[in-house]
């Protein structure tokens, strides 16, 4: 991360916990600290014959943190790298199942609205019993992961599980008890007969 003020350029490093930074040169000027605080950080007052000062005449300066943005975000990369490099795999493969069951539902969606009303649509519809819920509960664990924590996280994943058990017992009802999962969707387009009402 870098942060240009004035003619002067300083590369923040995160090193052991700190943030620190990169100046070629051995002084700031007073200006130049207040323009650098402003954006969260505040230096220590150091001795000039500390060793502090001296590997600052190296490039390196400590920093006391201010705001909470740059540790988060250096956080959230830490967390990024660790997924991308496996150590993290379940989320990975969970974004990837994700990603399948969309692309099934692409294809599985307009292809049943094609063949309904047959007995080829059957077998669509029970898949799409299946894999609706499946899909709606993989995309509500990534926002409850992503969103709530700690103990509610628990709680929040436990009433996901029951309204997508619920879901999908209710579509595979529709199926096998009524019109079809794609007949009762296309119900809401079709108008009323009234005279079978009376």
């Amino acid at each position: 991360m870098g942060c240009l003020f004035g003619l002067q350029t300083f590369k923040l490093k995160r090193e052991n916990g700190a943030f620190r930074a990169h100046h070629p040169s051995n002084m700031l000027s007073s200006a130049l600290l207040k323009q650098f605080q402003t954006k969260g950080f505040a230096f220590k007052a150091i001795p000039r014959s500390s060793p502090v000062a001296r590997n600052f005449s190296k490039g390196t300066l400590p920093l006391r943190k201010q705001a909470s943005f740059p540790e988060k975000f250096a956080e959230n990369v830490k967390a990024t790298e660790q997924a991308l490099a496996g150590k993290d795999s379940r989320d990975i493969y969970q974004k990837e199942y994700y990603h399948w069951s969309h692309l099934a539902l692409t294809g599985l969606i307009p292809t049943a609205f094609i063949l309904s009303p047959s007995a080829l649509n059957l077998p669509i519809d029970y898949a799409l019993a299946v894999a609706i819920p499946a899909h709606t509960y993989m995309g509500c664990t990534i926002i409850i992961d992503d969103y709530i924590h700690g103990s509610v996280n628990t709680i929040a994943k436990a009433v996901l599980i029951v309204l997508v058990i619920l879901t999908a017992a209710g579509l595979l009802m529709l199926n096998a008890h009524g019109i079809g999962l794609t007949e009762s969707a296309k119900q809401l387009w079709r108008k009323e007969d009234v005279s079978k009402r009376l």
